[in-house]
Parts: C-alpha cells; structure tokens; sequence
C-alpha cells in the first residue's frame, strides 16, 4: 500500500467496441466523479478498482471504493447522509448517453454500476486505460499521488 496516494486498480474483460463521442465524454466524466467521491469521502491513500467489461450489449463499469470506517469511539471518518449532484449527475450523463448508473454502499465499499451501449468493433486496445489516466489528470493528482494497478483482461 502507498501512502498519500489514491490507489486504482483497471482491469477490462471482452473485446473492446467502439463508443460515440458522447458515450466516451459520459465514461470519463463518470469515472472522474467517482475517483473524486473516493478522495472526497475516503480520502488519500484509498483503493478504487475500475474495471470496463466489454462483453454484452454494451460497455458496463464497475467502480469500487473503499467506505471510510467509523470506530465505536465515534472515531474516523463519518458518513455522510447529505447527497449532493454528484451521484444524480452521473445518473443523468447515463441516460443522456442512452445507459443507466447505479451507485451506493454495499458493506465495506461504495459501488458505482454504469451500462451504456456501443457501435462497432474497436481494436485490442480499447483507449479506456487513457480515459482512466485523464479523469485522474482533472481532479488534480499528480504522478506521486496515483498508484494504478493494471490488473489485465478477463
């Protein structure tokens, strides 16, 4: 574990297809949001997994992040019970690209789910690890703050 760093780990599974502009603009902004929710609510040093899973009709991205622990002495880091634009952002952008998002705590994680259809046949290399690479550029971590992991294909 690397300390003061967010911590991704990117796998994909299936053959990459190719996304319209649109659908890859609602990728990246959806996968900054949750990388931003992760240091936000989880803060530095936090694992978050991505993985974009090409199999199917459509590109579906699963997004993990650790849930900040609460010791019983009322210790650590609190959830908090606001919600904000983010999570109804991201819904949104989905729909707006023609897909659907889920998004919420699921024990020790929060879990982000996003489907959105695609067109035709890319490549081996789907460009998906540069979006990754991007959304982290944009909420401003610099190289020393990023560990990313890249776990392969499935």
């Amino acid at each position: 574990m690397q300390q003061g760093s967010l911590r991704i780990a990117h796998s994909e599974s299936g053959t990459p297809m190719e996304l319209t502009t649109g659908a890859r603009v609602a990728v990246f902004r959806i996968v900054q949001e949750c990388l931003t929710h992760a240091l936000k609510h989880s803060g530095l040093g936090t694992a978050a997994r991505v993985h974009f899973d090409w199999r199917g009709p459509g590109l579906t991205l699963h997004i993990s992040s650790d849930v900040p622990a609460v010791t019983t002495s009322g210790q650590g880091a609190a959830p908090e019970t606001r919600t904000g634009r983010g999570i109804a952002g991201m819904r949104e952008r989905a729909h707006l690209a023609g897909g659907w998002l889920t998004a919420g705590p699921d024990g020790t994680q929060f879990r982000v789910t996003f489907f959105i259809p695609y067109g035709t046949r890319l490549g081996e290399h789907s460009g998906m690890g540069q979006v990754l690479e991007n959304a982290v550029d944009r909420i401003g971590l610099g190289a020393g703050d990023v560990r990313q992991e890249a776990i392969g294909r499935g």
